[in-house]
């Protein structure tokens, strides 16, 4: 039986009888390929996050490798994913990543400025400025 007679049929069933709806659905479930699909996707879902687990262990590695230079009560920050005035570029990266874009990159005699933004502009992004390197801004949009 396809997904769309299946449905059908249970709405009609459901005017008459909703323990036979439940019946329905047992079977449906407890059918040898329906388990195998549900498994694989189960599976998948470990393998993703054993992987998310993964990157994140090798994160904090990375942190605690400044350790001796910046501190530990800096390095737990950063794992915590929290960022503060004053922190470098790869201080940032180390606890917000990446950033989605930088859309804004100034360089006077004295100064450079640049603007890097995270999330996406129409969901409240945040936006970190730095000047020569550090951050001088942090701007959550709410």
């Amino acid at each position: 039986m396809d997904n769309l007679l299946t449905f059908r049929v249970l709405c009609l069933l459901s005017f008459i009888a909703p323990s036979v709806i439940a019946i329905m659905l047992w079977f449906l479930w407890s059918r040898p390929e329906t388990k195998r699909k549900h498994q694989q996707v189960i599976d998948l879902a470990d393998e993703t996050i054993s992987e998310l687990r993964e990157k994140e262990n090798l994160r904090q590695d990375e942190i605690m490798t400044h350790e001796h230079e910046w501190g530990n009560q800096l390095c737990l920050t950063l794992i915590n994913r929290q960022i503060y005035l004053g922190m470098t570029t790869i201080q940032v990266i180390l606890a917000w990543g990446k950033p989605q874009s930088i859309d804004q990159h100034e360089i006077t005699n004295s100064e450079e400025r640049i603007r890097w933004v995270y999330g996406e502009r129409w969901n409240k992004p945040s936006y970190v400025y730095f000047i020569n390197g550090k951050v001088s801004k942090i701007k959550r949009l709410a």
